[in-house]
């Protein structure tokens, strides 16, 4: 459990490094206010939907049995077998 001084040394050393060294998009390096991308590359985003590969994440043009592609279909991944 920390004690609150050491809570607050840690709020304030967070301060003073986003102060010296603010954080950056790490898509197109741009200054941004929080964790994560700049609003412009989030909105460029494009998100999967469902029907995709239950392995490998690969969109799938329909979902049609067990829902993998037929790379992982064909030649089952190595982490399949645990």
């Amino acid at each position: 459990m920390q004690t609150k001084t050491a809570i607050r040394f840690r709020q304030h050393y967070n301060a003073l490094l986003d102060l010296l060294l603010p954080k950056q998009c790490p898509l197109c390096r741009r200054f941004c206010f929080d964790n994560s991308l700049c609003a412009d590359c989030w909105q460029e985003l494009i998100f999967i939907t469902p029907p995709f590969c239950q392995c490998c994440g690969r969109p799938l043009a329909d979902a049609i049995g067990d829902h993998l592609c037929g790379s992982c279909f064909a030649e089952a991944p190595p982490l399949a077998e645990i």
